[in-house]
């Protein structure tokens, strides 16, 4: 028996190969939009002005691109918005943050989505309450909330640790979100509630591995 495959079987399995490649890069696009859950705990925090200001912990259930049941620590993108510390939310995956009960949505913004990325890849360490703290605080100025929310603006201390933050982010050459994206959170009956940030695979990165996945089958021939 010849150990070389017929050009016809070649085809078909080429056939095969494109075919299920495709349909993991549909599934993913189709992520962007679809349904998890998402517990929430408290991570390091320190009150301030009322708010439970600081890290929080999210737990990840049927989320693409995000492991099942590995914690990662997150941080709010709304000043006004609950969330239940211990709850489990449906989260949807998007690119803006859902504003209060309307339908109105705010885009993530470029220099928010580096800030939030320096803290994921390490690069930024936030070891203590207070640090947690004025990261948080640095997030929604970059997200425009000290004018949104003004009221509630006004209740929190912003420090110089949280200037530092902000001036981070605001030199930063990012143009867009990258990898990073927003969980909106829904809880009944108060869908939606707060909205928080995670990192995901970027589509070319799935697009990326799909092709040397494709290479290899084509070399194992």
């Amino acid at each position: 028996m010849s150990p070389y495959l017929r050009k016809e079987d070649k085809e078909e399995r080429m056939k095969k190969a494109t075919a299920i490649f495709l349909a993991c890069l549909a599934a993913f696009s189709a992520s962007q939009v679809m349904a998890g859950t998402v517990k929430i705990t408290l991570g390091l925090h320190e009150l301030r002005g009322g708010f439970e200001d600081g890290e929080l912990i999210a737990t990840p259930s049927g989320i693409p691109g995000v492991p099942d049941g590995v914690k990662f620590g997150t941080f709010c993108l709304e000043i006004t918005e609950p969330v239940r510390i211990g709850g489990t939310f449906n989260a949807d995956v998007s690119d803006a943050a859902i504003k209060g009960s309307t339908t109105t949505s705010d885009p993530l913004g470029a220099k928010t989505a580096w800030l939030y990325y320096q803290f994921v890849t390490g690069n930024i360490v936030l070891d203590t309450g207070a640090k947690a703290t004025d990261f948080q605080y640095a997030i929604w100025k970059l997200e425009d909330e000290d004018t949104q929310a003004p009221s509630d603006w006004a209740t929190i201390i912003w420090t110089a640790e949280a200037q530092a933050y902000y001036d981070m982010a605001m030199a930063s050459t990012w143009q867009d979100i990258g990898p990073v994206r927003v969980l909106n959170l829904g809880e009944a009956p108060n869908y939606p509630d707060q909205d928080v940030l995670v990192t995901i695979p970027e589509p070319a990165t799935i697009y990326l591995l799909g092709l040397g996945t494709l290479s290899l089958i084509r070399r194992k021939r």
